[in-house]
């Protein structure tokens, strides 16, 4: 899984709760690849492996109790001032990608 980084990264953490097979997150992880760092929690009752990560990709495997208690232990992991869930399955668009880009250079 090779994820090109752009050179200007923003000051953000995106976190995907994962349950997918590595193959089907690479769409995900390449439209988050903007972001300084990208969190996956992956639900170690998936019968599937965590995906390999690059260096702005942190993977961390734990058992799913509870939506929430997932959410929070992302938050706690995050470095960045801004985070983003992004769902799995989910593609961060260019234009939002754009948009999410120019909110944060106006904080």
């Amino acid at each position: 899984m090779d994820i090109s980084l752009p050179k200007e990264q923003m000051s953000l953490s995106i976190v995907i709760l994962n349950h997918l097979p590595a193959k089907l997150l690479q769409p995900t992880l390449k439209s988050a690849a903007f972001a300084k760092e990208i969190i996956i929690i992956q639900d170690t009752n998936s019968k599937h492996l965590p995906p390999k990560t690059t260096r702005n990709v942190k993977v961390f495997s734990k058992p799913l109790h509870s939506f929430a208690a997932q959410r929070n232990f992302a938050l706690k992991m995050a470095s960045q001032p801004w985070v983003l869930f992004l769902d799995s399955d989910e593609v961060i668009s260019k234009k939002l990608q754009n948009q999410i880009k120019r909110a944060l250079e106006t904080t």
